[in-house]
């Protein structure tokens, strides 16, 4: 047998250790940001990049804010905001027939946004003294002035169209981002007879 040489044994490559790079904080890259809006959003600017923070849905007291509205007949406004969700008309915040329309709310000291409501008819008539033909609930909210009318401000929410009864109603805010000085809660009717509200629970976003 020829003797030879055998060839070297072969070195195997590993690749190098990846540096360890301490990650800069946003505090670090703020300043050396071009951009002022960008330095502004890493920075945690609270101007248009801060993060939404979760509102909370609050009851609003009874007591809270000034009675508004034409349901106070024999001086009832204030029975809307009394606490008892169960009374006759003539305990109820209402009016004498011979309107289709009524209306009755609050209006606050400051500003607030509204969240729902909670709407009670009274138990005895319904809402128009009728217990039958069509009825729609509106929530308005108004900026300035307090309301004139049960038509005076923008609806917020509604009920839409339904068949008079007894039947405790819900309405659900539309517009969860505008404060409004005064809420009212508009009834509109198909008829003409009394109409009324025992009780109003709503609620605000904070």
């Amino acid at each position: 047998m020829i003797p030879f040489d055998l060839p070297p044994k072969p070195t195997i490559w590993t690749p190098p250790k990846p540096a360890i790079i301490r990650a800069a904080s946003m505090k670090d890259i703020a300043p050396h940001l071009a951009m002022p809006m960008m330095a502004t959003f890493a920075a945690g600017s609270v101007r248009g990049f801060r993060r939404a923070s979760a509102r909370t849905v609050t009851l609003v007291a009874d007591g809270e804010g000034t009675a508004i509205g034409d349901l106070n007949q024999g001086g009832t406004l204030g029975n809307a905001f009394n606490g008892t969700t169960s009374s006759a008309l003539a305990d109820s915040a209402w009016k004498l027939s011979g309107s289709s329309s009524g209306y009755v709310g609050k209006t606050w000291s400051a500003a607030k946004i509204f969240s729902d409501a909670t709407c009670y008819p009274p138990n005895n008539t319904s809402w128009t003294n009728n217990g039958s033909g069509n009825v729609t609930l509106n929530l308005r909210g108004k900026n300035g002035t307090a309301p004139s009318s049960a038509a005076d401000g923008t609806i917020i929410g509604t009920t839409g169209v339904f068949a008079d009864s007894t039947a405790t109603r819900t309405i659900t805010s539309t517009d969860t981002s505008t404060a409004w000085d005064h809420w009212i809660l508009e009834i509109i009717s198909a008829t003409t007879n009394e109409i009324g509200c025992a009780e109003l629970d709503w609620n605000e976003l904070v």
